[in-house]
């Protein structure tokens, strides 16, 4: 019993000893300081200049080829400080552009202006006009112009078509317009025919389009057969120096040949695919179809049969079995009795696929 009560006392001082060492230890130590919490610098007062403009784009709607597009941009200093611009350059070596003033006091204007030659240049056309300068938040600014270029002159036909004519009668005139809205102009015509002829004129002010006016005529008697001719068109535009357009007709003697061109289209071997040539004749003379060759050879057959005698023919054209797959330009040649038209052509296209 003593012994325990000793041990006990032992104890309570052991404890209260390590309570005053961790007190004293605590009054020793430095007390603990939250630490601060950071603040964001203040954002500096904008003191430089600032480059705006309120029209930064410019469509200059559709010119001509050739043609010069200019214009004026006006910018201005909405900053606090002088602006200066340092450069001022165009996307491409066709723009030229330029600042009136390079340096801008706070609110004050200047003009930069940018010009832009379309030679060249067609279709739907955007230009960038970069404008450098001591903006910090900006120090490339754009200017943009935009539109179309159009050819100087543009005709009104791909070809002058007379059709199907008979010879030795009368041909009417056809016309045709190349228009133009630029400055440029033609200087001379001419074909390759001498029985074709082509004037031109100007299109009358006050019409409601600008160019001009061709008219393609024919002189004396055509040869019976295909005519295939150019008008040729001389400009003042480099880029567009000759405008050609071809001259077509088929010239029919005494003996009216129908179709004179036809196209077969997509066929396969074996399909009983045919074309049918009716040859008539007028007069008092009979016809009589002496020979008739297909090129290229093999790859058709032609078959003569007579509608009426000494008068009407047809020539039935089939697809040969030793026909070879691929694209042909095929040319019937017709032998006939009749002085002037002994020689007749067809052509015909056709693309054989066995598949």
């Amino acid at each position: 019993m003593k012994r325990s009560l000793t041990l006990l006392v032992v104890a309570i001082f052991a404890a209260g000893f390590v309570s005053a060492q961790e007190k004293e230890r605590a009054d020793t130590q430095p007390a603990k300081v939250a630490p601060p919490v950071a603040t964001p610098p203040a954002a500096p007062a904008a003191t430089g200049g600032k480059i705006a403009c309120a029209k930064p784009s410019y469509d200059f709607g559709e010119v001509s080829q050739g043609d010069e597009v200019k214009h004026d941009y006006e910018v201005e200093n909405v900053g606090k400080g002088e602006l200066e611009i340092t450069n001022v350059h165009g996307s491409c070596g066709c723009t030229h552009a330029a600042a009136e003033k390079t340096k801008l006091a706070p609110g004050e204007k200047t003009v930069v202006s940018g010009t832009m030659n379309s030679a060249g240049k067609s279709g739907q056309t955007q230009i960038t006009i970069t404008v450098t300068t001591n903006d910090a938040s900006n120090p490339n600014f754009n200017l943009t112009l935009t539109g179309k270029v159009s050819l100087p002159f543009r005709p009104t036909a791909a070809e002058v078509n007379f059709g199907t004519v008979r010879k030795g009668t009368p041909i009417k005139d056809q016309q045709f317009e190349i228009l133009s809205s630029s400055a440029q102009s033609i200087t001379d015509i001419k074909t390759d025919n001498e029985q074709v002829k082509a004037t031109f004129e100007p299109i009358p002010a006050g019409e409601k389009t600008q160019g001009y006016r061709v008219n393609v005529h024919v002189e004396g008697t055509l040869p019976v057969g295909q005519l295939r001719s150019l008008v040729s068109v001389n400009t003042t535009v480099p880029s567009q120096k000759t405008i050609t357009i071809p001259v077509l007709a088929i010239v029919e003697g005494e003996i009216s040949v129908k179709p004179r061109t036809f196209n077969f289209g997509k066929v396969k071997k074996g399909d009983p695919i045919t074309k049918t040539v009716e040859i008539e004749k007028v007069g008092k003379n009979d016809l009589k179809i002496e020979n008739v060759q297909v090129k290229p050879d093999g790859a058709f057959t032609a078959k003569v049969e007579e509608v009426e005698a000494g008068k009407a023919y047809k020539i039935v054209l089939g697809l040969a079995p030793e026909a070879k797959d691929g694209y042909s330009r095929g040319t019937v040649s017709i032998k006939t009795n009749c002085p002037g038209e002994t020689d007749l052509q067809v052509y015909f296209y056709a693309l054989l696929n066995s598949n």
